[in-house]
């Protein structure tokens, strides 16, 4: 792909399975030199492939038929919002994550059929982005880390962007400033100075409770949380389960989400007090990760922020007021859309879009993530 001005469009379906963001990206330059513009997003509903592919991702029993309709079906879903987004331009790229419905590395699979979106568009797709770094020995996750730098790094400042999702990742980047000798290997070594970890459960934990006892969705704005008060035996056992993997490089996913946390103590404890325990533990949670950086500015983004009292909690822990990223130009709503888009858009490119002290993955590593590309 030239290094001139282009546009691409990424999508995104989040481990909660409660909707689907595409983003349309500008984006200039070329490697690691890139930047990216978020030019509009496009959030809807998977209305009925919500409940199907949230019980198919909790290891429902599925036929081949039945997987097969739900990976088309997805597609299409994909298909029908990137004609929303993409109506009166012509993008130079796609890229779709596909929805995660399973992730215990070495096998991890974000489902989703590309035909759809290639047929509508007759442009360039890419998919299957964490596959490269899994066939190196990679754990497939956190992927955002590369884009977060594209799109947050500063010379001054060092910067910790926390994605409050279905689970919680964070990415710290160092402040350029500490690499200003390294010319003409700059940005390499800036990157290479670049750390992030997967946490915990978030949203898949808090929605979990909020559908089995407040029967909504989620918890809005964590109105019911407010009113709870935090159990500390539920706590403890809360945190016993959610010890911090980063020094282990192992990624979260299936099986990770605390569910049984929920069941043990649904039964016993209020639902106000059950989700304002696990507010704190979350919280608590990421304080850990985040204990052997001192001087960096918090942004957050994904679904979370929208928790009220999950984010005083957060401020609490870290004893600082985080920023949204909506602050540096990109929707907290579609920060990950866009970094999808950077992260294909370097994929194209045969830049590796992984971390190998994030991921873990080998230096052999193949560049980019092609194997999902195709005209």
């Amino acid at each position: 792909m030239s290094s001139d001005q282009r546009f691409v469009a990424g999508c995104m379906t989040g481990t909660s399975i409660d909707g689907i963001d595409a983003a349309l990206v500008r984006i200039d330059g070329s490697g690691l030199e890139i930047r990216a513009q978020f030019i509009k997003g496009v959030s809807a509903p998977l209305g009925e492939l919500t409940g199907q592919l949230r019980a198919f991702a909790n290891n429902s029993a599925c036929t081949a038929a039945g997987i097969a309709q739900m990976s088309l079906d997805l597609g299409r879903v994909h298909r029908d919002v990137l004609k929303e987004l993409l109506a009166g331009t012509s993008p130079d790229l796609i890229v779709l994550h596909g929805q995660t419905v399973f992730h215990r590395p070495p096998l991890s699979w974000q489902m989703i059929n590309p035909w759809p979106v290639a047929q509508e568009f007759g442009k360039q797709v890419i998919f299957d982005l964490r596959g490269a770094d899994l066939a190196a020995g990679g754990e497939g996750a956190p992927i955002t880390p590369t884009a977060d730098f594209i799109l947050f790094r500063d010379p001054d400042r060092a910067r910790v962007i926390v994605n409050l999702g279905g689970f919680i990742n964070y990415t710290y980047i160092p402040a350029g400033r500490d690499y200003d000798d390294l010319h003409p290997y700059y940005m390499t070594y800036w990157l290479a100075g670049v750390r992030g970890s997967d946490v915990s459960p978030c949203n898949q934990l808090l929605d979990n409770i909020a559908r089995q006892l407040l029967g909504k969705p989620f918890d809005e704005g964590g109105a019911a949380a407010s009113h709870g008060e935090c159990n500390e035996g539920a706590l403890n056992n809360l945190l016993e389960r959610l010890t911090p993997t980063e020094s282990k490089l192992r990624s979260l996913g299936t099986g990770d989400e605390a569910f049984d946390w929920c069941r043990l103590y649904q039964e016993n404890l209020a639902s106000s007090d059950l989700l304002r325990t696990a507010c704190v533990g979350i919280a608590q949670t990421l304080r850990l990760s985040l204990m052997n950086y001192r001087d960096y500015d918090l942004i957050v983004a994904g679904g979370g922020i929208y928790n009220r009292t999950l984010m005083e909690e957060i401020a609490d822990r870290l004893e600082r007021e985080p920023q949204t990223t909506d602050d540096f130009g990109v929707p907290a709503q579609y920060r990950e859309a866009v970094e999808i888009a950077i992260l294909g858009d370097l994929a194209s490119q045969g830049v590796n879009i992984t971390l190998p002290q994030i991921t873990g993955r080998q230096s052999c590593a193949p560049d980019g993530c092609r194997i999902g590309n195709f005209r």
